[in-house]
């Protein structure tokens, strides 16, 4: 059973029904834009992991090929 579905089997005046649809479509819209919010950071500190990565891999093969810097 569905919050909706509870929603609807409890006898209530139409307008509390509606009230409370309402703010359940709230939260639900809240919710997608955190976990929105949170997939776009894990994205951007993934995105500085890989540059890091990469930069570390070319340091390290300008060393193998031209050797340490002084």
């Amino acid at each position: 059973m569905t919050v909706t579905d509870t929603i609807d089997a409890v006898t209530l005046p139409s307008e509390a029904v509606v009230e409370l649809r309402q703010r359940l479509a709230d939260e639900i819209e809240l919710t997608a834009r955190i976990t929105a919010g949170v997939r776009e950071h894990l994205a951007v500190d993934e995105l500085r992991e890989d540059r890091e990565m990469v930069r570390y891999r070319i340091v390290g093969l300008v060393e193998q090929h031209v050797g340490r810097p002084a």
